[in-house]
Protein backbone atom coordinates (compact mmCIF):
# COMPACT_ATOMS: atom_id res chain seq x y z
CA UNK A 1 0.00 0.00 0.00
CA UNK A 2 2.06 3.17 -1.11
CA UNK A 3 -0.51 5.62 0.89
CA UNK A 4 0.93 3.65 4.09
CA UNK A 5 4.28 3.67 3.22
CA UNK A 6 3.76 7.40 2.82
CA UNK A 7 2.56 7.47 6.21
CA UNK A 8 5.07 5.62 8.15
CA UNK A 9 8.04 7.67 6.01
CA UNK A 10 6.41 10.60 7.63
CA UNK A 11 5.63 9.45 10.77
CA UNK A 12 9.63 8.28 11.19
CA UNK A 13 11.16 11.52 9.60
CA UNK A 14 9.19 14.04 11.22
CA UNK A 15 10.87 15.24 14.66
CA UNK A 16 9.49 14.47 17.86
CA UNK A 17 9.87 18.71 18.51
CA UNK A 18 7.48 19.61 15.16
CA UNK A 19 4.27 19.66 16.60
CA UNK A 20 5.58 21.46 19.45
CA UNK A 21 6.78 24.10 17.54
CA UNK A 22 3.55 24.85 15.77
CA UNK A 23 1.68 24.84 19.56
CA UNK A 24 4.88 27.21 20.38
CA UNK A 25 4.27 29.34 17.58
CA UNK A 26 0.45 29.62 17.74
CA UNK A 27 0.70 30.02 21.55
CA UNK A 28 3.47 33.34 21.45
CA UNK A 29 0.87 35.09 18.56
CA UNK A 30 -1.94 34.61 20.84
CA UNK A 31 0.36 35.95 24.07
CA UNK A 32 2.22 38.76 22.38
CA UNK A 33 -1.67 40.13 21.23
CA UNK A 34 -2.71 39.36 24.71
CA UNK A 35 0.00 41.46 26.15
CA UNK A 36 -0.42 44.34 24.00
CA UNK A 37 -3.95 44.16 24.68
CA UNK A 38 -2.83 44.73 28.87
CA UNK A 39 -0.88 47.32 28.26
CA UNK A 40 -2.75 49.55 26.50
CA UNK A 41 -5.52 48.25 28.76
CA UNK A 42 -3.52 49.82 31.76
CA UNK A 43 -2.25 52.77 30.29
CA UNK A 44 -5.58 54.02 29.78
CA UNK A 45 -6.46 53.04 33.54
CA UNK A 46 -4.03 55.20 34.54
CA UNK A 47 -4.42 57.84 32.25
CA UNK A 48 -7.93 57.42 33.44
CA UNK A 49 -7.05 58.05 36.94
CA UNK A 50 -4.93 60.74 36.49
CA UNK A 51 -7.91 62.86 34.78
CA UNK A 52 -10.27 62.05 37.48
CA UNK A 53 -7.89 62.87 39.78
CA UNK A 54 -7.10 66.71 38.24
CA UNK A 55 -11.18 67.21 38.00
CA UNK A 56 -11.58 66.04 41.50
CA UNK A 57 -8.97 68.55 42.57
CA UNK A 58 -10.33 71.27 40.98
CA UNK A 59 -13.81 70.44 42.11
CA UNK A 60 -13.03 70.30 45.59
CA UNK A 61 -10.94 73.29 45.10
CA UNK A 62 -14.03 75.26 43.74
CA UNK A 63 -16.32 74.38 46.56
CA UNK A 64 -14.15 74.91 49.13
CA UNK A 65 -14.01 78.39 47.83
CA UNK A 66 -17.96 78.54 47.79
CA UNK A 67 -17.86 77.38 51.26
CA UNK A 68 -15.37 80.37 52.48
CA UNK A 69 -17.77 83.05 50.33
CA UNK A 70 -20.94 81.52 52.32
CA UNK A 71 -19.26 81.51 56.05
CA UNK A 72 -17.59 85.14 55.30
CA UNK A 73 -19.47 87.44 57.59
CA UNK A 74 -21.27 90.25 56.42
CA UNK A 75 -22.78 93.43 58.35
CA UNK A 76 -26.43 93.42 58.68
CA UNK A 77 -26.35 97.01 57.69
CA UNK A 78 -24.25 96.37 54.56
CA UNK A 79 -25.95 98.23 51.53
CA UNK A 80 -23.43 97.82 49.51
CA UNK A 81 -23.76 93.91 49.24
CA UNK A 82 -23.33 92.31 45.68
CA UNK A 83 -26.76 90.76 45.54
CA UNK A 84 -28.81 94.55 46.06
CA UNK A 85 -28.53 96.90 43.85
CA UNK A 86 -26.24 100.33 45.60
CA UNK A 87 -28.25 103.62 46.83
CA UNK A 88 -26.78 106.44 44.67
Amino acid sequence: DPYYLLLRDFVLLMPWWYPWFWVSIIAAFFSVKYLRRWQRRRRSLRGLKRVKSRTDRILNKQIAQLAARRRRRQAANDVMAADRPSVA
